[in-house]
């Protein structure tokens, strides 16, 4: 370090010196320029001087003389020709001065005098004015340090080319005190080898498209531990417009992500929670309940034919009592296929949904569009039983807000994802004014998708209808499992 402030201190002073080398030397030629100056006009006037005199000398010579003295000079200048003069008269024909001979000569040197002066005014003044500007440029670059070495993020610059030409202290502290890490491209060398692509690639159509970009990845620690980082990145434009390259800042979400895949997992397991009870409820209903009310059905119609007997009356109300009992183990049995469809377990998502959606048509009297194209065999099970709940939900809520009895429901499969899509073109409602409600269908479905990776909206407009997209990628699973064993490799 004092090496370097010796260095920076020679180098300050080897400026000044310069600096002071240069003016004295302008001024230097300011006076040898004026010296010369001055010395022109003393030698013009020493000739002027000795003209005069000379003059002077004639006119007292010819002041004694009778004759009368003219001056040809005159003479020319009022065109007045030398017959119109007494022959008596004396033509006097002084020699011009000195300065008067070299007249030209001396306005030219003034003029380039002058030039010089002001030429060198101008570079006095651009000099103090860029010697202003670059102390400001010094100022703000030691603002932007102290700035940039306060700050909790890791900041970071590069240039054009994508190499790293500025690190913050936070940064040179969290992956190592050597100064020289990470500059150029030495900074991918702390990137996590799964995540490098996608890093590199960001920034690359960043740097192409001048343009901004925001990623997430892990970085090494100085201790060889991976932290998960949030990296936003700017572009920098130089005061003329264009572009110098990138600035960004990255701060540490290790914490966040381990709460937030909590809560993924407490979510995940009240959600199996309540399907494990719906299951339960549902078997208990369909074999309890539905096999107790076949069996009541059946001794009301077995007391009903002995009443019809010979000899004996038939009795309307145990006619109708056995009607009824075997409506409520119908409403029963339904009951039990909407809390646990077996149709889902054993022939798949798109049976599933057909089959719900006919059961639906038949309950309530509608009519329920159902559309399927290119669903695979075999879907994961929690993406199957998110979207066939995302379905049960949505027609109910369709049922009871949108106040017509059309629906569509769309199933379609591509290798990389599956889309749901339930529609109707009733009443509609404000999604800003339901958000706040915070109802719990809206929230429900959000979050069976989201726990499978996918994506859900919404989109509805009033007296135009509703229309529930989900889109969930196949491979949601693999992926998360992935990341969960890199992570706990890390």
């Amino acid at each position: 370090m004092r090496e370097k402030a010796a260095s920076a201190g020679g180098a300050s002073e080897r400026r000044r010196t310069s600096g002071t080398g240069c003016r004295a030397a302008h001024w230097a030629m300011i006076l040898c320029v004026l010296a010369w100056a001055a010395s022109c006009t003393l030698s013009f006037a020493a000739d002027d001087l000795a003209a005069g005199e000379r003059s002077e000398i004639v006119f007292a010579l010819n002041v004694s003389a009778p004759r009368p003295l003219v001056d040809w000079h005159e003479l020319r200048c009022g065109g007045i020709p030398k017959s119109a003069l007494s022959p008596d008269s004396i033509l006097w024909d002084p020699q011009p001065a000195a300065w008067m001979r070299n007249e030209e000569y001396l306005v030219a040197a003034l003029g380039v005098i002058l030039v010089q002066m002001l030429l060198i005014a101008a570079l006095l003044v651009q000099r103090a004015r860029k010697r202003k500007s670059n102390l400001g440029l010094v100022e703000n670059e030691r603002l932007f340090r102290l700035v940039a070495d306060a700050t909790p993020a890791l900041v970071w610059m590069c240039d054009r080319e994508g190499k790293v030409t500025y690190l913050n202290e936070r940064r040179i502290a969290f992956t190592g005190r050597d100064p020289a890490t990470g500059f150029g491209n030495g900074w991918s060398e702390f990137i996590h080898p799964n995540d490098l692509q996608s890093v590199l690639t960001a920034k690359s159509l960043a740097l192409v498209r001048q343009e901004g970009f925001s990623e997430e990845y892990r970085l090494r620690r100085r201790d060889g531990v991976y932290r998960w980082m949030l990296d936003v990145a700017v572009p920098r434009i130089d005061k003329d417009g264009s572009f110098t390259g990138l600035i960004g800042s990255a701060i540490d979400i290790t914490d966040q992500k381990a709460a937030r895949e909590a809560l993924e997992n407490i979510g995940g397991k009240l959600i199996e929670a309540q399907e494990e009870e719906r299951g339960r409820i549902a078997r208990e209903l369909h074999d309890d309940i539905c096999q107790r009310l076949a069996l009541l059905s059946m001794e009301l119609e077995q007391v009903n034919r002995r009443s019809n007997s010979p000899g004996g009356w038939p009795n309307p109300k145990i006619e109708e009592i056995r009607r009824q009992c075997t409506e409520i183990a119908t409403d029963v049995q339904e009951l039990s296929h909407r809390l646990h469809s077996s149709k889902l377990e054993y022939l798949g998502i798109a049976a599933a949904i057909r089959s719900f959606c006919r059961e639906f048509c038949q309950q309530h009297e509608v009519s329920v569009e159902f559309n399927e194209e290119n669903v695979p065999s075999s879907v994961p099970m929690d993406i199957s039983l998110s979207l066939f709940r995302v379905t049960q939900e949505a027609l109910q809520n369709s049922l009871r807000h949108s106040g017509v009895v059309r629906f569509s429901v769309s199933l379609r499969g591509t290798p990389e994802e599956i889309q749901l899509e339930v529609s109707d073109e009733g009443a509609g409602f404000d999604i800003e004014e339901a958000r706040r409600a915070k109802g719990l269908g809206l929230i429900s479905m959000q979050e069976r998708i989201h726990l499978v990776h996918g994506a859900f909206s919404v989109r509805s407009e009033v007296n135009r209808g509703t229309r529930v997209m989900v889109r969930v990628p196949l491979a949601a699973e693999m992926k998360a499992s992935a990341n969960g064993a890199e992570s706990a490799c890390a």
